[in-house]
């Protein structure tokens, strides 16, 4: 149970309102300057890298192992409070989100050091999932074609895999900001 007694250790560390303000800038960026940055009609989702970008880095042994998926909850949540309209549920982007980030928790930190590849690779498959999940929901509706939608998916995965190890270092700095405690340190190595 969540919100038993773990609760409080969920909390513990983390500054959450912190990571709620870096999450909401991100989704205000999103809206308003990710534009700038499309490419063929696609652009990157800094939200939701983002959100694996700190993800990745939150241990998931035991009280911890939610926090991965509350950050991508968190980071869904403001995408959908500043694209009113564009999901037909409100929402559903931050459960995707949630369990994209919940997901990309699960190899560690360690994986993603000092290795450019499997940042890209891993975090380009989040993106594919999270992307599909919500083309899925679109065309359940009616909102597009499917060709449209599996060539949105993938230009768009494919651009959130090439700036992923961007993102990831870009994101390092903040962690202490946000109170994530990394599982690897240079003292261990």
């Amino acid at each position: 149970m969540i919100f038993g007694s773990q609760f409080p250790q969920l909390c513990q560390n983390m500054n959450w309102i912190r990571l709620v303000i870096l999450l909401f800038i991100a989704a205000l960026f999103q809206a308003t300057v990710a534009p700038a940055f499309d490419i063929g009609g696609v652009r990157p989702d800094f939200p939701l890298l983002i959100a694996l970008s700190i993800a990745a880095r939150i241990p998931v042994a035991g009280e911890w192992r939610w926090r991965s998926f509350w950050v991508g909850w968190i980071a869904g949540l403001w995408v959908d409070v500043f694209s009113p309209g564009a999901i037909p549920v409100f929402g559903v982007t931050a459960i995707v989100y949630g369990l994209a980030a919940n997901w990309i928790s699960r190899p560690g930190p360690e994986i993603f050091y000092d290795n450019i590849i499997s940042k890209a690779i891993l975090f380009g498959l989040a993106c594919a999932a999270a992307n599909a999940a919500l083309m899925l929901l679109h065309l359940s509706v009616g909102g597009c074609t499917v060709h449209n939608a599996v060539t949105v998916v993938v230009r768009t995965s494919i651009y959130d895999a090439a700036l992923a190890p961007i993102v990831y270092a870009a994101i390092r700095p903040l962690n202490k900001f946000v109170g994530v405690r990394e599982r690897r340190t240079f003292a261990n190595v």
